[in-house]
């Protein structure tokens, strides 16, 4: 009888505005029922809708997003209702968000900057971080990785050391803004494949025996695969389960937007599933990039079923990580997603996804260290780039 191998399984805004003035107060929710929280799947669909009011068919997803001038960012609150930063409280915002995301159930709060001056800001020093001629000015401040932040309205920035000293080093030597913010960093980010073999498990494993987890299905040219992560495998590199071969690796990369790669499956007797052991489905279509606070999954072979909330989006890091020598090195991954939940190594791969099924990315390294192999904070690398970066799409 044919096998059939769960290639998934282990590796897992409120203005109802009823006022006539025309001076509308920040802080203010206005949905009628005060005591309706919005569900999960509603967070989801209502987030969604504002995020693809601006999409285009004819627009990449390399290419920048310009909001409306109020916009400063949106997240789901710890009472889970939707939350928009704005510079103005002009009527026309909160006619503008209603229509874009299909209902006014959300609050306004007053900010300092737009998304699209924060964005700008971003992109200057994420050129800065990408010239190699610059890494010593970074080394320097401890950088460990940046992005902006949706709650706080302003690109923040994650130092090993955040004495007051080393951030006017930073200031001096790099970018002095009102935009800036810094952050202590718990550690350097990590990696979460397996550096060592472990017993034989529901887990792949590379030409060396490290071990890592099954992402989600995907096609290339018509054939069958999978995805995991570019840090595990390279180009040509044979997978396998359980000791047996079952697909070699025909596209992988690490670096810029990626840390995925695409693994073909050349035996036969193994099909990849859309259902987790977990017993979720997993959408066939959808792709999804979450809005911060709202909660995703993820399932690694390690740590099993994870659940938590979106903390970052867009987030540049520095993962470090050793060779086969033992020499430290660094390799710069940029717009991953930080999450909540807690990861361990052996996870690298594993499936991120929201609450409906809709694929949001593959879970990537970890920081914040519990122990030598766990972590509580995660990064993941999103789908949306995945799909494009290594030409594969979903059946």
């Amino acid at each position: 009888m044919k096998r059939f191998l769960n290639l998934i399984a282990i590796a897992t805004l409120g203005i109802m505005f009823a006022c006539t003035s025309d001076d509308l107060d920040y802080q203010t929710d206005v949905n009628t029922n005060e005591e309706e929280v919005l569900h999960e799947k509603e967070l989801l669909k209502y987030t969604n809708n504002f995020s693809n009011s601006f999409a285009s068919s004819t627009r990449s997803n390399d290419e920048k997003i310009i909001y409306p001038d109020y916009f400063g960012g949106m997240y789901v609150n710890d009472e889970r209702k939707i939350t928009v930063l704005a510079k103005s409280n002009e009527k026309s915002v909160f006619s503008d968000l209603t229509q874009r995301m299909g209902t006014n159930s959300y609050i306004v709060e007053k900010c300092d900057f737009s998304y699209n001056e924060l964005q700008e800001l971003f992109d200057e020093i994420t050129e800065l971080w990408l010239n190699p001629s610059n890494d010593h000015l970074f080394e320097d401040v401890s950088l460990v990785s940046f992005g902006i932040n949706d709650i706080t309205n302003r690109v923040q920035f994650d130092l090993l050391d955040c004495s007051e000293a080393n951030i006017q080093k930073f200031k001096r030597t790099i970018k002095d803004s009102p935009m800036l913010s810094f952050e202590k960093a718990n550690g350097k980010l990590k990696l979460t494949s397996e550096t060592t073999p472990i017993k034989p498990g529901t887990r792949i494993e590379n030409a060396k025996g490290s071990g890592a987890s099954v992402g989600y299905r995907a096609m290339k040219s018509g054939e069958e695969g999978f995805l995991t992560v570019g840090h595990f495998v390279k180009k040509g590199d044979t997978v396998k389960l359980n000791g047996i071969e079952i697909g070699v690796c025909e596209a992988s990369e690490f670096s810029g937007n990626l840390d995925a790669a695409w693994i073909k499956v050349t035996n036969k007797e193994y099909s990849p599933s859309t259902e987790t052991s977990f017993g979720d489905r997993l959408s066939t279509q959808t792709i999804a990039t979450p809005t911060v606070g709202i909660y995703v999954n993820m399932t690694g072979y390690k740590s099993g079923l994870q659940r938590d909330k979106v903390l970052q989006n867009n987030i540049n890091g520095n993962y470090t990580y050793e060779d086969e020598n033992g020499n430290e090195k660094t390799t710069k991954v940029q717009n991953l997603t930080k999450a909540a939940y807690k990861c361990q190594k052996g996870d690298s791969g594993g499936v991120v996804y929201t609450d409906d099924g809709a694929l949001a990315g593959l879970q990537s390294g970890g920081s914040d260290k519990i122990t030598q192999t766990q972590f509580s904070v995660s990064y993941f690398c999103k789908s949306k780039y995945i799909q494009s970066g290594l030409g594969v799409y979903l059946y």
